[in-house]
């Protein structure tokens, strides 16, 4: 007897990441609920589909990163990110894994201005694109234009068109919507 392979259906990007950036405080339940409430419930995937994404962006590197394992230098650009974490989050998040630690690092070198959140969505988000085998180029051509806190970068991301991929959601969270006095 054959094998039927189901074929999974294909999720909005934007929905997808949202799903990422909320799965740290919140069940598949929840989430799906939430995106229920946000863009309505025909744009939303089931909620088995919820749970897959969910499982399929926890970092292969699920170890929870530790002060005391941490290289000093790492250290002080990732624990003014947790803090943000554990404020923003209201305690429900209290530590990130080693496999954020180790790309909120890599994006706090790369960009120190950028804001504590944002640093860790998209750490969030780069773990989830990296294990998966997906590019990251979208996110590569955001981290050039640094737009959070600056109008004119701003601008000139959604002029290219940038911004159209995300939704105004999924922007806030990155700290594209905020003034600079917002971020952690």
């Amino acid at each position: 007897m054959a094998t039927v392979k189901r074929r999974r259906r294909q999720i909005d990007a934007d929905i997808e990441r949202s799903i990422i950036l909320l799965a740290d405080n919140h069940t598949p339940t929840q989430i799906h609920r939430e995106l229920e409430r946000r863009v309505g419930k025909e744009h939303v995937p089931a909620l088995r589909t919820v749970q897959r994404v969910i499982a399929d962006v926890t970092p292969k590197d699920a170890a929870p990163w530790q002060l005391a394992e941490a290289d000093p230098d790492d250290a002080a650009l990732i624990l003014p990110v947790l803090g943000a974490v554990i404020e923003r989050t209201e305690g429900r998040v209290r530590q990130v894994t080693r496999g954020h630690a180790e790309w909120i690092s890599r994006l706090r070198r790369a960009d120190p201005s950028m804001p504590a959140w944002t640093a860790y969505a998209l750490a969030r988000i780069y773990v989830a694109q990296v294990d998966r085998g997906q590019s990251t180029a979208p996110f590569d051509e955001l981290l050039a234009l640094a737009p959070w806190g600056n109008p004119q970068r701003y601008q000139t991301a959604t002029r290219r068109g940038w911004t159209a991929l995300l939704s105004p959601r999924l922007q806030q969270d990155l700290g594209l919507l905020e003034g600079p006095e917002q971020h952690g």
